[in-house]
């Protein structure tokens, strides 16, 4: 994958799988104080990341697994992988 969007795959950190869990708790928020018209369109924000999310981390570990691995194994990017368990919508 070339271009800018072969860069953006290459280059995507880890921690944005924790948008996931903002637009979860946010919309769950929002639904709560009775503010149902943005939490359902956090809630569609939301899906809509996840979707891409997967997308981008999935094409990420076809073409450029080495720097996946690496960002796995390292430190400070490691613990970016362990927000992958909140991206289910419904957790």
């Amino acid at each position: 994958m070339k271009g800018f969007a072969g860069q953006i795959v290459r280059v995507l950190h880890p921690s944005y799988c924790a948008m996931m869990m903002v637009t979860g708790i946010v919309s769950i928020a929002a639904y709560l104080l009775s503010m149902v018209a943005p939490a359902w369109v956090l809630f569609g924000l939301g899906l809509i990341a996840y979707a891409v999310l997967w997308i981008l981390t999935l094409a990420r570990l076809l073409w450029y697994l080495p720097s996946a691995l690496f960002d796995l194994t390292d430190y400070t990017l490691g613990p970016g992988f362990l927000t992958i368990v909140a991206w289910a919508p419904g957790q």
